[in-house]
């Protein structure tokens, strides 16, 4: 059973952006008290502080929008503290246009020390 409030994402395992060989984690959301299929591992989130935006269209693009968004996170004396991920609203599945992708980038941050 899934929560409604939240929706499948992936988590970049990788530091750094990268086109290709890409490490993620698939997430979906499980109400507390589901077991693990075998090979499976439910394991919960810790919250915090993120920046986010939301991307509207096609992956091919993407990388502009995280530019935006750590350029964001820079400017307004934040920096990066753990693993990026994308909450892909609306689900994963296949979309006839691209255009009616939209993706909500989280990064989580923590304020600049001495800020």
């Amino acid at each position: 059973q899934t929560n409604d409030i939240f929706t499948e994402f992936v988590r970049f395992l990788d530091r750094d952006y990268q086109e290709d060989n890409i490490y993620i984690e698939y997430c979906i959301p499980v109400s507390g008290n589901e077991s693990a299929a075998s090979g499976l591992v439910v394991s919960n989130l810790q919250g915090g502080t993120f920046a986010s935006i939301l991307h509207k269209g096609s992956c091919k693009n993407i990388k502009d929008t995280y530019g935006y968004l750590y350029e964001w996170i820079n400017q307004n004396e934040y920096s990066p503290c753990g693993l990026a991920r994308e909450l892909y609203l609306g689900g994963i599945t296949p979309r006839e246009n691209d255009r009616n992708w939209v993706t909500e980038i989280q990064i989580p941050v923590k304020k600049k020390v001495g800020q």
